[in-house]
């Protein structure tokens, strides 16, 4: 049995976001950065036990999550954007749904709700 560990990008799609998985070496966010795609808001590592049996690798499921990482992203209060008309369903969603009503501005220009474990990080080495 050998584990092997994956990093998940997400990408803004037409009407539902796009992901890519890539193996890679290990958890190194600058390795991830470097191997990511353009378009990518955000990233995350998982890890998946394969087997080789009868000329067949077989996989099991994603375990071990990390947190994500959003690489020039931003982290908001819903309190900090403006109080208009236009952004009252952004306000209303963040409140309800973000880690303690914050949310997450990503580098592509599309908002995330704050989860546990997030992290912002520096687009260094991309």
């Amino acid at each position: 049995m050998v584990l092997k560990t994956y990093v998940e990008y997400l990408l803004p799609g037409l009407f539902m976001p796009e992901s890519e998985s890539k193996e890679i070496e290990s958890r190194s966010v600058e390795l991830a950065l470097k191997m990511m795609p353009k378009s990518c808001y955000c990233f995350y590592f998982y890890s998946v036990e394969t087997v080789e049996q009868g000329g067949e690798t077989l996989r099991g499921k994603a375990k071990n999550h990390s947190g994500r990482f959003y690489p020039g992203a931003q982290r908001v209060h819903w309190k900090a954007i403006p109080d208009i008309p236009n952004n009252d369903t952004l306000r209303s969603n963040l409140r309800g749904s973000g880690l303690n009503g914050y949310g997450i501005k990503t580098r592509m220009g599309n908002w995330q709700p704050a989860q546990k474990g997030d992290k912002i990080i520096p687009m260094t080495g991309a």
